[in-house]
C-alpha cells in the first residue's frame, strides 16, 4: 500500500459517522488512490504457426518453413467459402454421360501456396492460394513450372514493375475430400489434386478457362475492389498494390497478371471446389445435348 492510500485510510478510520462532508472526501481520496484499470485494448493472441508442407521440388532451401497458412478462426473455415450452386447428379449415371465421359482426357485440379502469399496473409490475415489445372500426369510437374516461371511474384512499384521474393517455392496443397462422391462422377481425389475426366469435345484449355470463370466471386482482383476489404488494408498499414500480382511472359515480351489467385480454405474448401468442377462438366455435356440432341435434363433439376 503507498503512502497516499495509506493516508486516506487512516482519514476514513478517524471520521465521525455525522459528518457527512468528511466522510465523502475521504471516499473520493480512496477512489482516487486505488489503481485504475488499464483502458488500452487486449493485445491479440499470436497466431499458432501453421502446419509445415512437404517440399515438392528440390528448390525449396528450407522445407520446413515452406507453410500453407488457414484461414483465420473468424472465417467459420468449415464451412468454407466457396458455394456453388447443386449439380443434378443424375446426370453422371445417364447414358448420355456415360458415353462422352472421359473422351476428352483427364486434368489435375490443384490448389497451391507459397511463402509469398503466406507473408500477405500474415500481414492481412487473408489467405490466398492459386487455383488451376493441367494436363500433366503429375502435379509436381506443375508446381516446377510455376516456381521456375516465379508465378505472381512481380508488382508494380511507381511506374516500374518489381519482382518480390519467395514466389518460387509453390507447394501442392492438400486436398481433402470429406464425403463420397456421386456414382460415375468425373472428379476423384488424389490427396493434393482432383483427377477431373473430361468429356469428348472439352479440351483442357477450354476447362482450366471455364475453371477461372467459375472462381471469379473468390478472385484476389475481385476482392481486392471491395471497399470494405481495401480499407481494412489500409488500416493495417498494408500497401494494396501488393495485391496486384503479374508473372513474367514465358518469352520475356512483358507481364501477364496473375488471374488465378483466390480467397479459399483447401482443407475446408475442397468438397465445393469438386462440387464446382462436376457442374462446370455437366453444363458443358448439357450444352452439347442441347444443341445436338435436346434433353430436358437439367442440372438443377434436382432439389438438394
Amino acid at each position: 500500500m503507498n503512502m497516499q492510500t495509506s493516508n486516506a485510510l487512516a482519514s476514513w478510520l478517524a471520521l465521525s459517522a455525522n459528518d457527512r462532508s468528511a466522510f465523502e472526501r475521504a471516499r473520493l481520496a480512496l477512489t482516487a488512490a486505488a489503481p485504475q484499470p488499464s483502458l488500452e485494448p487486449e493485445a491479440a493472441p499470436p497466431l499458432a504457426p501453421a502446419p509445415e508442407s512437404e517440399p515438392v521440388t528440390q528448390r525449396v532451401a528450407q522445407p520446413q518453413q515452406l507453410s500453407l497458412l488457414p484461414l483465420p478462426a473468424s472465417a467459420s473455415p468449415r464451412r468454407g467459402r466457396l458455394a456453388p450452386p447443386p449439380v443434378d447428379t443424375a446426370l453422371f449415371a445417364s447414358a448420355a454421360f456415360r458415353a462422352v465421359a472421359g473422351g476428352g482426357g483427364t486434368a489435375l485440379a490443384y490448389v497451391a501456396g507459397c511463402r509469398g502469399m503466406a507473408q500477405i496473409y500474415e500481414e492481412i490475415h487473408t489467405t490466398f492460394y492459386k487455383a488451376g489445372s493441367t494436363s500433366a500426369s503429375a502435379i509436381a510437374a506443375r508446381m516446377r513450372s510455376l516456381n521456375d516461371a516465379g508465378y505472381a511474384s512481380y508488382r508494380r512499384l511507381g511506374h516500374e514493375v518489381v519482382a518480390e521474393p519467395e514466389f518460387d517455392c509453390w507447394s501442392a496443397a492438400s486436398l481433402p475430400l470429406h464425403g463420397p462422391r456421386p456414382t460415375n462422377s468425373p472428379v476423384t481425389g488424389l490427396g493434393n489434386a482432383l483427377q477431373v475426366l473430361l468429356p469428348a469435345g472439352m479440351t483442357h484449355e477450354d476447362f482450366d478457362i471455364a475453371l477461372t470463370e467459375h472462381l471469379r466471386s473468390v478472385s484476389l482482383a475481385t476482392i481486392a475492389a471491395q471497399p470494405a476489404f481495401r480499407l481494412t488494408c489500409i488500416g493495417r498499414g498494408f500497401d494494396i498494390g501488393r495485391l496486384q500480382r503479374f508473372t513474367l511472359k514465358q518469352d520475356k515480351s512483358g507481364f501477364k497478371a496473375a488471374c488465378e489467385l483466390v480467397r479459399l480454405s483447401p482443407r475446408w474448401d475442397a468438397d465445393a471446389y469438386a462440387d464446382l468442377i462436376e457442374g462446370i462438366i455437366a453444363d458443358f455435356v448439357l450444352a452439347r445435348s442441347r444443341s445436338g440432341n435436346p434433353s430436358p435434363m437439367s442440372r438443377h433439376a434436382i432439389e438438394r
